[in-house]
C-alpha cells in the first residue's frame, strides 16, 4: 500500500483511503512523523484490532492538560467508535474522541 503525504495549510490531520493508497493531509508545521505514525497504525490494523499505546486514564490526563492550556472545560469527555473523524464537540460541552486514538502514539494524540 502506498502512502501519500500532503502538507497543507490546515489545523487538523485527515486520513483518506483512495483505491490503492492512503492519503494523509497534515498541517505544514506538524512536528510528528506522519509516515511513521501511519505505518505503525496500519501494521497494527493488519494484525487485527489495534493495540493500545495509551490507557483510557492516560489519554484523559492528556486531555485534561490541554483543558488548562486552552482554558476550555467540557462537562463530559467520552471515547467511542467513530467512522469519519477523530473527535467532535457538542453545544452541550461534551467532547467525544475516537477510540482509535488510544492505539496511536502519544505524540500524535498530544498534537
Amino acid at each position: 500500500m502506498r502512502i501519500k503525504i500532503n502538507h497543507q495549510k490546515r489545523k487538523s490531520i485527515a486520513l483518506k483511503m483512495v483505491l490503492d493508497k492512503v492519503v494523509l493531509d497534515v498541517p505544514e508545521n506538524i512536528e510528528v512523523e506522519p509516515e511513521r505514525i501511519l505505518r505503525e497504525f496500519l501494521s497494527q490494523v493488519k494484525k487485527g484490532r489495534p493495540q493500545r499505546n495509551l490507557s483510557r486514564e492516560e489519554f484523559l490526563k492528556l486531555v485534561e492538560s490541554w483543558q488548562g492550556r486552552m482554558e476550555l472545560y467540557p462537562k463530559r469527555i467520552q471515547l467511542r467508535e467513530m467512522k469519519q473523524k477523530w473527535a467532535s464537540c457538542s453545544e452541550n460541552k461534551i467532547i467525544t474522541f475516537n477510540r482509535l486514538l488510544l492505539s496511536m502514539p502519544k505524540d500524535f494524540c498530544d498534537y
